[in-house]
């Protein structure tokens, strides 16, 4: 009876089971996005990557390519698959990013293709092509179906071996030929064979004058599933896998590299196989757990994790440095040779990686640098006669140059329109001086990401050459440090300019320089304080910090605007330009010497720059002019010094869709996988900032949008985890991995802090922002302690547009207080009505300018009764025809002229200026700790004061009249009046935000009953 219960009860569960894999194969196919469920449900979902990926519903047609390919991309950080060709002619190119023509000068050096796997299917001739990029398991799913039939295709590049999966399985018999090819030409050397069953390839380039070094490659497949006859054709069976199985190795993985991948492909078994997958989908696990981030904008999630999977099949920690195209390669003689562009292109797509936890992506950024030292320091001795490193503008692995000019005088004619191919010594430094400390940016990135000890002494002799070269070539005149002769842009003979390119040497303090050189010496006395050496020459290298030259600002229109050469021979950076792709590299990104918390004034500059992006655009995309280059660059940039978050994402968005790939790559035209950190990183910087010292999360984004990340990597070493919903930011957590202290903007402005440590209560902390020590491996977590109450706020506004969204942010950002919204005229129907009395203040933010008698009379039966009231900027030109108005606000705009004593008055404005801000008394509550300050505003000129008025700040700017904020006695009442609050810019300004939050703090202590 038993055993008869058992096989019908195993027979029910094997059915079960069936039908349950067949639904949620179906599902798979289907409804993949719902398979991955919400992150925020548990275990309903293991990978939130995973509801996003490339469809493809035709054949590439950018594969072969010289630069970005556009087909379905898999890869491990060494090996990139791109594929290709129809469905009856599919072609899988295998780059790999150690394998080079060690040649100085492109094209011709550069980054080789190894080769190919070509597959022919003569039944799918015309076949529909479908394929997907899964990015969540790094794989490339196809299935190509002509009539009744179809075949499915299965790719993956191993995450943990050098190893290529391609399975596939048709619906019926048919007929495959298969053949792997090495790539042939430049110079290389060919061999082919077979080795029991296992075909394999190699392609060498060795004894050609000029190299640097030998470079060999082996690719070996074997055939599983199936028995393949000598020419390699194979015959697939209804429903039956057969699998490809490709061996990668070069002379950089083994000294044995041709034996190494025939042996591994020839001892590949299923049982093998069935391992290295299972080792492939936790790699790829592990990888999505590092970080996340969730925005609820569908669009610009899909591109951040694709991003994140591109670089994560593109960069590996243990493996040869990718250069402009990773190893996305797929024919010889890339653009610009692949190599190591180090005037940004080579530093930019690691970017993203830090704050996105994936700091093992990094690993290898540094040893190409490190290994052309020696070069450098020649270069710098031979050229310029002085110590440290001088590097060229591109460079590859092992010391190797890219860079040389053509090697005779007639091929130099021939591409560049001069015969001189011995400028500088027959290297292309292209007239800059910066291309080594460029690098040192993404060095100091992850020294303050990680405080890891070991890191910093392996990159610091590198630093310390960079600052010996700094330390030579910079001149002190007239108590500032000048940089001389370090341009701004590449200078050099082109076809463009037919050959001449002199008369543009000549840069005299470009920002890129001053910006860079800047932060070197910083780092360097971080990095040589932590390491505890070179503490004599820290005095000498704070003079360098504390008198670098100003960055050069000019006016637009009237408004400041950064000008990006102090002087320069060259029209264009002669003119004041505005902030732009290359001056951001000097002062935000990757250097972040600048800021709204380093100098607010500057930042507010720079702020306007950016505002006058939209004024350049010819259509959708093009935004900050990034189609060329910068995309990367400019987006980030535009998140820290503060631009409208809303605005910035609407514009990346029309700049993907203007112009990026079916594989989810955004394009430029100008370089390869730099573009692969412009949307993680402008996401996280929206999400979290730390570059200025100081730890702030959501610092830049519309808080009335739900947000949440998950260990974002911050300087000091934390890990930080937080989420934002209806307004509200619900906690923040951290580790500390290195056990230092914390400083931290206050999430909650206004309200007390309760710290965790650990999962229990620990100090209570308070103020705008705050500090804290940690211990290695702590866990931290900050929670709101929510006040006993919250005063009331009736919020008037009408007749006057504004910025809402930064308007609102900001009074949730001011503390204890809760609000009611309200417009006129409404607003003064509630003000005539007994509801007005649960409000404990009234904020006037409106232009309004029609009242009633009996609504008159309800203002100043409030103000004879004792009511709060507040008004705010463009509150002083409303009731032009209501006398009385004036005597209660203590002031007049006159929007039209009026005989005043004797002379014609009418007042006046001026939008974006910068306002010098005096405090007049310094012991009222309502400025109590504040010091003078400068905000960009809008100033009012002309208006009237009443004598009656307490001033409370005043300024000298030209256009102003003199007091911008008093309190004036009116019946009952003090009410209070800030001229200050035009827009966005002086509602992110701390010191306004304090202002307005002491002002109604103490309009309300002071009148309640």
């Amino acid at each position: 009876m038993n055993h008869i219960f058992r096989t019908i009860t195993m027979q029910r569960i094997c059915l079960l089971t069936i039908i349950l894999l067949c639904f949620f194969q179906h599902g798979d196919a289907q409804h993949r996005d719902a398979r991955h469920g919400d992150a925020r449900h548990g275990n309903a979902r293991q990978i939130y990557a995973g509801r996003y990926k490339a469809i493809f519903t035709s054949a590439p047609a950018k594969v072969p390519t010289s630069k970005t390919p556009d087909g379905p991309l898999a890869g491990n950080g060494d090996i990139g698959l791109t594929l290709g060709g129809k469905p009856d002619k599919l072609v899988f190119y295998l780059g790999k990013n150690d394998f080079w023509r060690a040649y100085p000068v492109y094209p011709g050096g550069g980054i080789a293709l190894p080769g190919w796997l070509e597959m022919n299917i003569p039944a799918l001739s015309g076949a529909d092509y479908y394929a997907e990029q899964i990015q969540d398991k790094a794989e490339i799913s196809a299935k190509f179906t002509k009539n009744d039939d179809s075949v499915r295709v299965n790719t993956w590049v191993s995450a943990t071996a050098n190893t290529v999966v391609v399975e596939l399985e048709s619906d019926k018999a048919c007929s495959m030929h298969f053949v792997l090819k090495a790539a042939e030409g430049n110079t290389s050397v060919n061999a082919s064979g077979v080795d029991g069953d296992t075909y394999w390839v190699t392609r060498s380039f060795e004894n050609t004058p000029m190299l640097a070094w030998p470079s060999h490659v082996a690719m070996a497949v074997k055939v599983l599933g199936a028995k393949p006859d000598k020419a390699g054709n194979i015959d697939l069976k209804p429903n039956t896998k057969v699998t490809l199985v490709v061996t990668m190795y070069t002379n950089f993985d083994s000294k044995d590299w041709k034996q190494k991948a025939i042996t591994v492909a020839n001892t590949t078994t299923e049982t093998t196989l069935n391992q290295l997958r299972k080792d492939h989908y936790a790699w790829w696990e592990q990888f999505w757990k590092q970080s996340e981030v969730q925005i609820g904008d569908p669009f610009l999630e899909k591109y951040y994790y694709a991003s994140q999977y591109l670089f994560g099949a593109t960069s590996r920690g243990n493996k040869f440095a990718p250069g402009i195209w990773g190893p996305f390669i797929t024919k010889d003689s890339a653009a610009w040779g692949g190599d190591y562009h180090l005037n940004y292109n080579y530093q930019a797509p690691y970017w993203a990686s830090y704050s996105s936890n994936h700091i093992d992506e990094t690993d290898n950024f540094d040893k190409p640098l490190l290994d052309y030292m020696e070069h450098g320091k020649q270069h710098a001795k031979e050229l310029l006669g002085i110590r440290g490193i001088y590097f060229p503008v591109g460079i590859g692995p092992l010391g190797l140059v890219t860079t040389r000019w053509p090697l005779t005088p007639d091929e130099m004619e021939k591409r560049y329109a001069s015969r001189e191919n011995t400028i500088d010594g027959g290297y292309k430094f292209l007239g800059q001086k910066i291309n080594a400390v460029f690098s040192v940016g993404n060095m100091l990135m992850r020294f303050y990401s990680t405080y890891d000890a070991t890191y910093a002494r392996k990159v610091y002799p590198y630093l310390l050459e960079c600052a010996n070269f700094w330390e030579d070539y910079l001149k002190f005149e007239d108590g500032r440090y000048v940089i001389q002769m370090d341009h701004y842009n590449e200078v050099m003979p082109n076809i463009k300019n037919k050959g001449q390119w002199r008369q543009l040497l000549g840069d005299f303090n470009s920002t890129l320089s001053v910006g860079l050189v800047k932060m070197l010496f910083k780092g360097m006395i971080d990095v040589s304080t932590f390491l505890k050496v070179d503490a004599g020459r820290v005095q000498k290298w704070q003079h360098i910090v504390d008198h670098m030259s100003k960055f050069t600002v000019g006016e637009v229109d009237g408004q400041p605007s950064l000008k990006n050469v102090e002087t320069s021979p060259s029209p264009t950076h002669s003119r004041v330009e505005g902030l732009a792709r290359v001056s951001i590299h000097g002062l935000i990104l990757p250097s972040g010497i600048c800021g709204p918390k380093t100098d607010s004034a500057f930042n507010r500059i720079l702020l306007g720059d950016i505002g006058r992006w939209k004024e350049k655009m010819k259509g959708p995309g093009e935004w900050a002019n990034t189609l060329g280059n910068g995309i990367e660059t400019c987006f980030p940039a535009a998140v820290r010094v503060g631009y409208d978050s809303d605005e910035i994402m609407r514009q990346l968005t029309n700049r993907i869709k203007r112009q990026s790939l079916p594989n989810l790559w955004i394009t430029a035209e100008g370089g390869g996988i730099e573009t692969l950190s412009a949307v993680p990183l402008t996401i996280n910087e929206m999400m979290m900032q730390s570059y200025e010292g100081i730890l702030r999360v959501f610092p830049n984004w519309n808080k009335a949008k739900n947000a949440s990340f998950n260990q974002l990597r911050a300087y000091g070493a934390f890990l930080v985890s937080s989420q934002l919903e209806q307004g509200e930011i619900k906690f923040v957590k951290l580790m500390s991995e290195a056990g230092r202290p914390c400083l931290v903007e206050n999430p909650w402005p206004g309200h007390s802090v309760q710290l965790l440590r650990n999962g229990k209560k620990a100090e209570q902390l308070s103020g705008s922002q705050f500090s804290f020590p940690t211990k290695h491996g702590e866990r931290l977590e900050m929670v709101k302690i929510l006040a006993q109450h919250k005063s009331r706020l009736l919020i008037i506004t009408g007749g006057h547009g504004f910025k809402k969204v930064q308007f609102y942010n900001m009074l949730d950002s001011l503390g204890d207080f809760s609000y009611d919204k309200i417009e006129q005229p409404k607003a003064n129907e509630l003000i005539a009505s007994p509801d007005v009395d649960k409000y404990d203040a009234l904020v006037f933010y409106d232009l309004a300018d029609s009242i009633t008698a009996p609504q008159k009379e309800a203002y100043l039966q409030l103000l004879k009764k004792g009511k709060a009231m507040i008004f705010l900027h463009h509150a002083m030109v409303s009731y032009q025809n209501w006398d009385k108005f004036q005597e209660i606000l203590g002031g007049r705009y006159y929007a039209k002229a009026v005989v005043v004593n004797g002379d014609t008055l009418r007042s006046t404005y001026q939008h974006g200026v910068v306002i010098p801000v005096k405090i007049e008394d310094r012991k009222h509550p309502v400025t109590r700790g504040l010091s003078d300050f400068e905000i960009y505003d809008e100033v009012y000129g002309n208006f009237g004061t009443q004598p009656t008025i307490r001033p409370l700040l005043s300024t000298t700017h030209p256009q102003s009249s003199k007091y911008i904020a008093w309190t004036n006695p009116f019946g009952g009442s003090e009410v209070l009046f800030i001229q200050l609050g035009h827009g966005p810019e002086t509602f992110a300004n701390p010191n306004y935000r304090k202002l307005l939050r002491q002002g109604i703090e103490w309009s309300i202590r002071k009148h309640a009953h």
